[in-house]
């Protein structure tokens, strides 16, 4: 059975759930760094630590936390972004790091510079 949580004060940009269970497994929507306030942090690194705290809503949600994530996916607009990125991104995780994928492309709004989606296990490191 598919239960949908939702950790976040702004509406989805379209018709998707940000985040959904399936029995111990939670899969996260592509998700961006918006703040409460529906704005977007100005630089890359500020959008990719608010995006994993946004991230964190969500798996809180569902009782799980960060250190349940499994898999995550992170899409930049500029390959001169990784370097900030990974320097937000490395103060989340602790070893064993999740799986990652980090792809360069086009994203929705050009304010976007970050959007990360992600895969979660309850209990994948306990």
């Amino acid at each position: 059975m598919l239960q949908v949580l939702d950790g976040g004060t702004q509406p989805p940009l379209g018709p998707l759930s940000r985040a959904v269970v399936v029995d111990d497994w939670v899969f996260v929507a592509g998700t961006i760094g918006t703040l409460d306030d529906g704005t977007l942090p100005p630089s890359v690194e500020e959008q990719t630590a608010q995006t994993l705290e946004n991230i964190r809503s969500h798996l809180e949600a569902g009782g799980l936390s960060l250190d349940d994530l499994v898999s995550l996916t992170v899409y930049i607009t500029r390959r001169e972004a990784y370097g900030a990125m990974n320097a937000a991104y490395a103060r989340y995780f602790a070893e064993p790091f999740p799986a990652r994928a980090t792809v360069v492309c086009d994203l929705v709004h050009d304010d976007h510079l970050v959007e990360i989606s992600a895969v979660a296990k309850r209990g994948a490191r306990g």
